[in-house]
Order: structure tokens, then C-alpha cells, then sequence
């Protein structure tokens, strides 16, 4: 508040303040006058009489126990965040979707939680939580910090609930999960399907348990006609017989025709674009349908990115939804995150190295560009490690296939090593990274 002097007799501290004709404070302001001063106070007890060295080491202390707090709640603030779909996580049949970072693997997590605990409601659940994605050969590779997230999750309801035991969980990855329950993968099968068969089989094998639930993480989209490169939105052919299905989707998912139209050197850019806004349809984005049974819950608000980030994020997802001959493509929910912090961030930095003679893509980005562009690539990860002051970094390698990010990711964890300034920056591929936060 601020109030402006009057002239004349100021002798008095009323007059001096400028409060000589202050109104006596409604209720409500007052009491808002006490919070903010019951805050300053406590601000001001942090400050210890000696030095000022002393009161930023208490202030340091305090943000870190905040901070560790508000990570160990993270499962409850997600709920109280998305209060407008408690519906659908009380109906515990749902499917979320939305943007990178917006919580949905969370909501699997607190799905188990509400379950966990519920033990009138559920008194000998069997929960099956299964990271869908794979790729042919690599599914021990595949959602490995996923699997050590859920299983220390399991581990701790546990031991928080007496009424559940080992048999009441069990993490599979998508090709564990093909074996154990006898599900054969191929092209011509929708992943609806396939879905169907996993839920028939859970119900199946664990019949002795009261309750069965289903999670499903990084779930690709549907295809139309059993054609697993016409990607659709369409899951209204589950069939839930009794099980809790909650499943959440990827936001895009490989185009497997345009994988495969890139193995033909001669077939021309501007036809596949051609085909895909005319073909497929105009616009890429593929929208989604469940039955009525499954409750939709979109994720909108964006927590892992800085607000300077989400925007380049859209950026590039728009470009490859509509540049036409890409490997991904984007479902219609995840199309518009809002930041869910107020964090601003430093502007990305984007290092730009030139294309190689490959077609379409690189067939061999260790030497077409880890190794000829060695120097650049190092000289980034020096400086950006300089300037963090406790070298948190984490290296993302995504190329164009699973072996090829192998080989990127062994050759450059040995060049790290070979530089002591670079001690603490680590390595991972994408698909290991799936539902896992890093520095």
C-alpha cells in the first residue's frame, strides 16, 4: 500500500506516514494483511543475528527439504493437479493421453497406489503392468529405468500395505509379455487385438485373485485393416471382460510405411507427401475413440520441459505431422500442452550438423556423424558441463533404429570417459529413457 503525503502539520507519525485518514480494514483484508505478515516474519527468523553466510546455508537447507518433499508427493500433486478427471482414475478403466511430459505414466503409478491402499475395495488385486512398446530381439533392453521405477514402487506398497505380497505385482516388459502369455506379434494383427488376448489371458491365469488390473505404458497407435503402417485411433473393439484396463498411450508412433518407402532409393520426396495428404488424409493427426466403458483422460499441462522448450517441442512435431515423409506421427491430444510450472528456462541451443549423402535418412550415423563431427559434439557437452555446477547431464541418443543407437551410445560413453572434465555425463538411448525423468 502506498500512500501519498499530505502537506501541512506532519509532526505527528500518523501525518508522517501519510495514515492520518486510513479507513478501518475490512475483514478480509485484514486477515490477508496477517498472512502476508506472518510470512514476512517467517522469512525474516531465517536470518541469524551473525553473518549473512550463515542465513543462505539455512535458506539453501530449507528449498532442498522443499524440494524433496514436493518430489516424494509428486504421485499426490499430479492427482490434486488433474482433479477434473477423478472420474476417470476412480473408475479405474481409462486410457491417458497427452504431450511428453505431462504426467501420464504418473497416473499409472497413482492408479496402483489407489488400488494399494483400497484394501476393502480390493482385497487381493493382481496388478500386471506391462510397457507395451518393444522392438523385435530387444525387449530386455527396452523400459529398463521403467521397470527399476514400478518395481520400487511395488516394493514400497508392500511394505506399506500388509495385505499384499509379491504375487499381488508383476512388471513386464512387451516381449516378456508376448512369451508369457503365448501372444504371437506380427503385422497383419491390430494391437487392439493383441490388448484383447492380454486381458483374456490375466483374467485367466490369475482367476484365484478378487480383482485384475491391467496397466499398459507407451502404447502405440491402433491400425486400420490389420495393416500395421495405416495407423488409427480407433480402440472400440476392447473388450474388457471384468478386467481394470488403464492404458497410456504414446503421443506419436512410427509410420512403419514410410520406413519402409525409405529402403527405395528411387521413390521421390514430393510422392510420398503427395500420398500422405491425399491418401492417408490431410491432416496427420490422428484423433482417438475408446468404448464407452473406457474413460478418455487428456493430459494437457507439461511439467518435464521448461516453457522455453514446449514451443520447440511443437515446433518440430508440427514440421515432421506435416512434412509428409516421416517415420512419426502425433495423436490429436497431445497436439496442445500448457505449461505447468512457471519456470522460463535458458533458450534451447540446437547444434546443427550437415546432412549426410544417405536417402531420406542416415543408414549410419556413427561414422556419418558421431565420428566425422567428433570434435563439435565434444566441444558442446565441455561448455554445457562447465556451466552446470554439479555436471548434471544426460545424453539422449535417438537416431533410426535400435542397433544403430547401441553403437552411438558405446562409442560415445568411451569418449566420455577418455575426458576427466567430462566425469558425470551419461549415456542413454531412447528407448531406455521411455517414462523416466533425467537432470
Amino acid at each position: 500500500m502506498v500512500q501519498q503525503f499530505k502537506s501541512g502539520n506532519n509532526s505527528s507519525i500518523k501525518q508522517k506516514l501519510g495514515l492520518h485518514d486510513v479507513k478501518t480494514p475490512t475483514e478480509l483484508s485484514l486477515n490477508l494483511l496477517v498472512q502476508i505478515s506472518a510470512r514476512l516474519v517467517g522469512l525474516g527468523s531465517l536470518y541469524p543475528i551473525k553473518t549473512y553466510g550463515e542465513y543462505y546455508d539455512k535458506l539453501e537447507q530449507k528449498m532442498n527439504r522443499l524440494e524433496t518433499k514436493t518430489k516424494h508427493k509428486r504421485e499426490q500433486a499430479v492427482t490434486r493437479v488433474q482433479t477434473e478427471h477423478s472420474p476417470a482414475l476412480t473408475s479405474m478403466c481409462f486410457a491417458v493421453s497427452g504431450f511428453f511430459g505431462t504426467g501420464k505414466t504418473t497416473v499409472l503409478e497413482v492408479a496402483c497406489i489407489r488400488v494399494a491402499e483400497n484394501k476393502s475395495k480390493y482385497p487381493n488385486p493382481k496388478i500386471v503392468f506391462v510397457s507395451y512398446d518393444w522392438n523385435g530381439g530387444h525387449g530386455d533392453s527396452l523400459a529398463e529405468g521403467l521397470k527399476q521405477r514400478f518395481k520400487s514402487k511395488f516394493k514400497q506398497l508392500k511394505q506399506e500395505n500388509a495385505h499384499l505380497n509379491d504375487d499381488n505385482f508383476e512388471f513386464l516388459d512387451g516381449e516378456e509379455a508376448m512369451q508369457k502369455f503365448e501372444i504371437f506379434n506380427n503385422s497383419y494383427q491390430k494391437n487392439v487385438q493383441m490388448i484383447n488376448e492380454l486381458i483374456v489371458n490375466v483374467k485367466e491365469r490369475y482367476s484365484d485373485f478378487s480383482h485384475h488390473f491391467l496397466l499398459l505404458d507407451e502404447v502405440p497407435f491402433n491400425s486400420n485393416n490389420g495393416y500395421e503402417w495405416t495407423m488409427s485411433g480407433d480402440w472400440t473393439l476392447l473388450r474388457l471382460n471384468d478386467v481394470h484396463l488403464m492404458m497410456a498411450l504414446k503421443p506419436t508412433a512410427d509410420n512403419k510405411l514410410f520406413k519402409a518407402i525409405g529402403l527405395a532409393k528411387d521413390i521421390s520426396l514430393h510422392l510420398a507427401r503427395f500420398f500422405t495428404k491425399t491418401v492417408l488424409g490431410g491432416d496427420p493427426a490422428i484423433s482417438l475413440q475408446f468404448p464407452s466403458e473406457v474413460k478418455k483422460l487428456e493430459l494437457t499441462r507439461q511439467y518435464r520441459a521448461t516453457q522455453t522448450i514446449i514451443p520447440l517441442f511443437m515446433t518440430l512435431l508440427k514440421h515432421l505431422n506435416y512434412s509428409g515423409f516421416t517415420a512419426d506421427r502425433i495423436n490429436i491430444s497431445a497436439t496442445s500442452p500448457t505449461p505447468g510450472h512457471e519456470i522460463l528456462g535458458d533458450q534451447p541451443e540446437i547444434l546443427h550438423l550437415p546432412s549426410c549423402n544417405c536417402y531420406i535418412h542416415c543408414d549410419h550415423p556413427l561414422e556419418h556423424m558421431f565420428k566425422r563431427y567428433k570434435s563439435k559434439i565434444l566441444k558442446l557437452l565441455r561448455r554445457v558441463n562447465a556451466q552446470m555446477k554439479e555436471g548434471n547431464i544426460t545424453v539422449l541418443v535417438w537416431t533410426h533404429g535400435v542397433q544403430e543407437d547401441e553403437k552411438c551410445e558405446d562409442w560415445l560413453k568411451q569418449q566420455i570417459a577418455s575426458e576427466e572434465c567430462l566425469a558425470g555425463v551419461q549415456v542413454v538411448r531412447q528407448e531406455q529413457a521411455r517414462g523416466v525423468e533425467y537432470p
